[in-house]
């Protein structure tokens, strides 16, 4: 999902497969992975802007969602180890995912010009107490 390719794509080939394209390519090819449709969104007066996730100094936030993407496909790794018992835990799968939920959704206030205080307590989440939208 976050690549925008598919197992049986043809850049697999040769014993190589998502798993390990991926794996491969962490952390610091990061960029050159993701699919270009997740960094890129229409503006208000409708042009379709991209994203720049490098860490260039001065480009506000752009090291938060580097990291986040990093962080989401780093889970999706071991999530998709081949062993079941050498995947990631369910429980610490969510934690990771909450907080790179966390880290999006002040990113994202941050940006509009305030800060939100978002609330990791379960029922909080579940309860529909929020206006924010799901990751």
């Amino acid at each position: 999902m976050f690549t925008g390719k598919r197992p049986i794509d043809n850049i697999f080939q040769d014993g190589l497969n998502l798993h390990d394209f991926v794996k491969a390519a962490l952390p610091r090819q990061v960029i050159y992975i993701t699919d270009p449709l997740l960094l890129s969104w229409k503006s208000e007066e409708g042009e379709a802007t991209m994203i720049d996730i490098t860490c260039n100094e001065g480009q506000n936030g752009s090291p938060i969602i580097q990291n986040c993407l990093i962080a989401i496909l780093g889970i999706g790794v071991a999530c998709s180890v081949e062993l079941p018992s050498e995947r990631m835990n369910i429980g610490a799968v969510i934690i990771g995912l909450r907080s790179i939920q966390q880290k999006l959704l002040e990113l994202m206030y941050i940006d509009k010009g305030f800060k939100a205080q978002v609330d990791n307590d379960d029922d909080y989440y579940e309860g529909g107490h929020h206006d924010f939208p799901s990751l």
